[in-house]
């Protein structure tokens, strides 16, 4: 349409016709199908002037809350075609459109992130959007970081060449601007400490509100700022924990499936076995506070992670071996000897693979091994 069109519409809006001419009946839809005037005009292919649709809010502002065949308020029309103006206009019309659900499309800022992969998705946008969600708990955010996760892991997959490198960083911006949105009142948020590693592995992941397979895990351990200045080293430690501490069998319920849990110790052994060729100092114990942390592998037996798990632990850092639980006082064999159903093959090659385990302890005037033998099982 040319600048006259435009002009002879907004002159027909302005005359508040009847509310019925705003609704556009088409066959192809159900009996009830319906498509509203103002719905057509945020294609777009029709490219509408800003001025144009303040015209036919004007002229008919109870259309902000109706929806079309598609369950669409005019807001999620909006944010699915992506034109950031029409977005700013119909969120100052009528805020409370953001925190509407449309059954099959979810929140606008979904219908954002679900647009035409191959399209621009601007962090600006992202921002404007969350900035209407204040004072929602962290559970809100949930379904939108899925969104946003796949969003990013689809691209990736379609990019044919460096040139989309730019669309890639931005909506990798959109993930780490959902997580500070999410956290922004969390102590793991407050400035230099912030890390994006450990608010991806947050707590929704054992309650299953997040999918452990859906997180971009080498992405999020590449761009974590925190673990890339190497410290502080509890913190860092900390997120290695918290790996390890993901129980898929607790998010799942009682209805996982077993191959399910296979599969996901054999992803948490290679997403850690990642992380620690990234970041080997996260093991470097020397000289460093670590006293009041549980050692990754102590922690990894007591939760009776996979033997593969466990032999990563130890190659990484065998010093580990020698280090008492600061709870239980046990060393990391002692352990796993005072579990009963423990793989036996495990305690063996941990005494194998540092036998100085075992040596006299001068303070009870016993070996190790005794010691260990004397626990409960």
């Amino acid at each position: 349409m040319d600048q006259r069109n435009w002009l002879q519409l907004n002159k027909e809006l302005c005359k508040h016709p009847e509310q019925s001419c705003f609704v556009m009946h088409e066959e192809e839809y159900s009996v009830a199908g319906r498509r509203y005037l103002i719905d057509e005009m945020l294609m777009s292919k029709y490219q509408t002037p800003n001025y144009i649709i303040w015209s036919a809010i004007s002229a008919d502002p109870a259309g902000l809350t109706k929806r079309s065949t598609e369950n669409f308020l005019p807001l999620h029309q909006a944010c699915y075609v992506g034109n950031f103006d029409h977005i700013k206009i119909l969120t100052q019309a009528y805020p409370a459109a953001c925190r509407i659900f449309a059954p099959g499309h979810g929140f606008p800022i979904m219908c954002y992130l679900s647009r035409n992969h191959d399209q621009y998705q601007s962090v600006a946008t992202v921002e404007f959007l969350l900035s209407y969600y204040k004072g929602s708990n962290k559970t809100f955010f949930n379904p939108i970081l899925i969104r946003a996760y796949r969003n990013w892991t689809l691209y990736k997959r379609r990019m044919i060449d460096d040139s989309l490198q730019e669309n890639l960083n931005e909506r990798w911006k959109i993930i780490e601007t959902i997580l500070r949105k999410k956290y922004e009142r969390h102590k793991r948020c407050d400035g230099k400490d912030f890390s994006i590693l450990s608010v991806a592995l947050s707590e929704e992941l054992c309650q299953g509100e997040l999918d452990f397979f859906d997180l971009p895990f080498e992405e999020l351990v590449r761009r974590d700022e925190l673990l890339q200045k190497e410290g502080p080293f509890d913190q860092g430690l900390a997120i290695l924990n918290q790996l390890i501490e993901i129980d898929l069998r607790r998010a799942e319920g009682a209805g996982y499936v077993d191959q399910r849990i296979t599969r996901f110790e054999k992803d948490r052994t290679s997403r850690i076995s990642l992380l620690l060729s990234l970041h080997p100092s996260l093991l470097d114990f020397q000289g460093k506070d670590w006293i009041h942390l549980k050692s990754p592998l102590s922690l990894a037996i007591e939760l009776g992670r996979s033997p593969q798990l466990i032999k990563i632990l130890v190659e990484q850092n065998d010093e580990q071996l020698i280090v008492r639980d600061r709870k239980t006082r046990l060393f990391p064999f002692m352990t796993a000897a005072s579990i009963g159903s423990y793989d036996l093959d495990v305690i063996y090659w941990l005494l194998r693979y540092k036998p100085i385990c075992c040596l006299f302890n001068g303070h009870l005037g016993e070996l190790h091994i005794h010691e260990s033998a004397s626990l409960p099982i």
